[in-house]
């Protein structure tokens, strides 16, 4: 079986992510569906700065022929954050001109080393578009756990879960 193109898993990973977000009420954007679990706004935010601050410096360095050395960083929350608007509107220019700088790199270069990673050692652009479609699955999954709670009221969300199925 054919591996799908990288960067249409990312389009299409990017649909799916999309699709969750819209699936939202605004008035749920922002609350969290259980204590400790992250809201709607605060899914988007940590994959729109895992683009902007990780995958898009690496992804430029790679096209330019750099190799960077990334280390761990604490996430840093904005001091005023943007509406979730203008953060999705920050998410899609950032994830255009990464698939922008990915079709600008010959397919036959892909598997050069771009950079080490501190856990999984020597990484390919290959590798990268994978992880970057991987990471907004992942957050499209936890929207659509987080969505899924919150609408089911607190028969659903805080409610012991049945002995059987026959209830």
């Amino acid at each position: 079986m054919p591996q799908t193109d990288p960067i249409e898993a990312i389009r299409a990973a990017d649909v799916l992510f999309e699709h969750a977000l819209a699936s939202f009420p605004e008035e749920l954007r922002i609350t969290p569906p259980r204590p400790g679990e992250w809201c709607a706004y605060e899914v988007l935010s940590h994959i729109a700065t895992v683009e902007r601050e990780r995958y898009l410096p690496q992804l430029a360095a790679a096209v330019h022929g750099e190799m960077l050395t990334m280390t761990p960083a604490p996430g840093m929350q904005p001091v005023s954050p943007p509406s979730f608007d203008v953060l999705l509107a920050q998410y899609r220019a950032d994830r255009a001109e990464e698939i922008a700088l990915l079709e600008r790199v010959p397919r036959a270069a892909w598997a050069t080393t771009i950079f080490e990673h501190w856990t999984y050692g020597a990484i390919d652009l290959e590798w990268l578009a994978r992880r970057m479609m991987q990471h907004t699955l992942d957050g499209t999954q936890q929207s659509l756990t987080a969505l899924n709670l919150l609408t089911m009221g607190a028969r659903g969300r805080d409610a012991t879960p049945p002995a059987s199925l026959d209830r």
